[in-house]
């Protein structure tokens, strides 16, 4: 598996892509448990307890795990910077809230002051 994203905190955008996504959990490991769709999100912390959360509209998933966003737009919480922003990507919820959300990759800043 590889990938990328990045967020423009300015321009309120992220951009992921994915290839070879697959899942960590169940007897679907290695697969991707026929999830045709992913989401993009980002979690800042606005006080080191309390984490504030957004999220992209669905990306279409392929069958080997190779997904690209192109540019989208998402509602960037004031608590994030350039120092506390991590990004996941996740099988959209389609349960009732509330809701444990399910992340199939992570990234956190590399940023440093």
């Amino acid at each position: 598996m590889s990938g990328s994203a990045t967020v423009d905190l300015g321009l309120q955008t992220i951009q992921f892509n994915v290839i070879g996504l697959t899942v960590a959990q169940g007897n679907a490991i290695g697969t991707t448990a026929n999830n045709t769709q992913i989401i993009g999100a980002i979690s800042c912390t606005n006080d080191g307890k309390v984490f504030d959360f957004a999220s992209t509209q669905v990306v279409s998933l392929s069958p080997q795990g190779d997904a690209s966003s192109g540019t989208l737009p998402i509602s960037v919480p004031v608590s994030c910077t350039t120092s506390n922003i991590a990004i996941f990507i996740m099988i959209p919820h389609t349960g009732v809230f509330p809701f444990i959300p399910t992340y199939i990759a992570f990234g956190a800043s590399r940023f440093t002051h």
